[in-house]
């Protein structure tokens, strides 16, 4: 475990994962789990790329809601796979739109919750219309 998420005992803060490392920690997409992408309260870092890791202006992180401790590192975040799929559709603007459909595919195809994901997407006011809107698009991929 230490070869594979070798940066994370570095963060001394809590921070909530989000994007495509978010992502490829939930297993919903084949992407790099060493690079970190971090939610920040600190206007001043979005944006902020350090190497290891990307940050992400969030004034209203949630610390609380369907997270869990990393094992490599107990202070960052883990958001469940519902949560993933509803904070990557509410900012796109974090994540590639190519990996976004890949997550959702993955979602439906393996983990598919309508209830929790349409719970995930009431807690974080995303419009039903548009979380429909990412699931006919990841859907209407496949028919490609």
């Amino acid at each position: 475990m230490e070869g594979l998420y070798k940066y994370d005992k570095e963060f001394t803060k809590c921070y909530v994962l989000t994007g495509a490392c978010m992502l490829a920690r939930n297993g919903m997409v084949y992407a790099s789990v060493t690079h970190l992408d971090l939610q920040t309260d600190i206007k001043e870092m979005d944006l902020f790329y350090a190497g290891i890791s990307s940050f992400f202006y969030n004034p209203d992180i949630d610390y609380e809601y369907c997270v869990s401790k990393s094992v490599s590192n107990p202070l960052l975040l883990l958001p469940s796979k519902e949560r993933a799929v509803v904070e990557c559709i509410k900012h796109l603007d974090w994540i590639d739109e190519g990996l976004l459909i890949e997550g959702i595919q993955n979602y439906i195809s393996n983990f598919w919750d309508k209830k929790l994901l349409y719970e995930a997407a009431a807690h974080f006011n995303l419009p039903e219309d548009e979380l429909e809107y990412w699931l006919e698009e990841a859907r209407n991929e496949y028919d490609d």
